[in-house]
C-alpha cells in the first residue's frame, strides 16, 4: 500500500475541514497559549465540539468533549485555588 492510500481519510476528513479553517489549525493556534498538560485536554474539547454536528450521533461527541472539559477543569488551579464544577455558570442556548 502506498503512502497516499494510507493517508486517505486521515488528512482532511470532512468532519474536520468544513468552513474556512481546518480544525487542526485552530487547535494549534488555541493550544499554543496553554501549558502542554492543559493543551491536550483543550485540543480534545475543540476536536469533539467541532465535529459533533457532522457525526451520526452528535451526543457521543458532545459527551466526549464534556469529559475532557471536566478533566481540564479538575487539573487547573489559579493561585492554588482549584476550580470545580459547582463554580461553573449555567448557560442556555435556547431561543426565546
Amino acid at each position: 500500500m502506498d503512502k497516499k492510500s494510507e493517508l486517505e481519510g486521515v488528512e482532511g476528513p470532512d468532519h474536520y475541514t468544513y468552513g474556512t479553517i481546518e480544525v487542526i489549525d485552530y487547535i494549534d493556534q488555541v493550544c499554543s497559549i496553554y501549558p502542554g498538560h492543559e493543551a491536550f485536554y483543550v485540543a480534545n474539547v475543540i476536536k469533539y465540539l467541532s465535529r459533533a454536528p457532522l457525526k451520526r450521533n452528535k451526543k457521543v461527541d458532545l459527551l466526549k468533549a464534556l469529559d475532557y472539559m471536566e478533566r481540564l477543569v479538575g487539573k487547573v488551579s489559579n493561585n492554588n485555588n482549584s476550580v470545580n464544577k459547582t463554580e461553573w455558570p449555567v448557560f442556555s442556548c435556547k431561543k426565546d
